[in-house]
């Protein structure tokens, strides 16, 4: 005898509001805005968290007061990256990174048209949390930036991973070429989709579907 199914709404009443928005989230004209805020709220998730953690690192060294950690940066991106998908997941796909989409028009049949849509909410989630951070951080940036241009160094350390700047933006260090920072994203997201692929295929015994979101984090 199977066990019966009970629902939540069989026990207790939904808010009118709630009933409305489940009449309405799934229609075509509306559930296409859906994944693109899920895209943006999961993208957000992680940037807030792992960029949060790199500007505390930034800040804490110019200031001399360590406020975290090359390992704190590391677990940030990590949990946040696990957030975005037990939040967002289920909605949009989750996706959550530009390389990931693309991956899947060219490999999964992905729709061209809808890829775009991801991307550019992709993009728009990874900014919101740039002018969060910012926004949050400002007081502190303008110290350091003070702080470095006092000793002489800001010129030289403002547009570098150990500059403000460098915070929220990746700029070419001296010696470097733009082909060898391609090859190093290639190299990167080209890993992550593997892991990604290998982590979500229904065929491979050694990562059970229930641990497929903390590999993915973990790559």
């Amino acid at each position: 005898m199977e066990a019966p199914v009970v629902h939540l709404r069989d026990i207790q009443t939904r808010s009118k509001i709630f009933t409305i928005w489940e009449k309405q989230r799934n229609k075509k004209e509306v559930h296409w805005f859906m994944e693109m805020f899920a895209e943006t709220l999961g993208v957000f998730f992680y940037v807030y968290a792992g960029l949060s953690s790199v500007t505390g690192f930034v800040v804490g060294n110019i200031l001399k007061q360590p406020l975290s950690s090359m390992m704190q940066i590391g677990l940030a991106y990590s949990f946040g990256i696990l957030f975005a998908i037990g939040v967002c997941g289920a909605t949009s796909g989750g996706h959550f990174n530009p390389c990931i989409t693309i991956s899947f028009v060219v490999f999964r049949g992905f729709p061209p048209s809808k890829a775009a849509r991801y991307i550019f909410a992709q993009i728009v989630g990874a900014y919101l949390a740039c002018l969060v951070i910012y926004t949050e951080w400002k007081v502190l940036l303008v110290d350091c930036e003070a702080i470095l241009e006092q000793a002489g160094q800001l010129d030289a350390l403002q547009f570098t991973p150990n500059g403000p700047a460098g915070i929220f933006g990746l700029y070419l260090l001296p010696g470097q070429t733009l082909p060898r920072v391609f090859l190093n994203e290639f190299v990167t997201d080209t890993l992550i989709g593997l892991v990604l692929f290998a982590a979500i295929d229904p065929t491979n015994a050694l990562v059970p579907p229930v641990m497929a979101s903390v590999l993915v984090a973990l790559a």
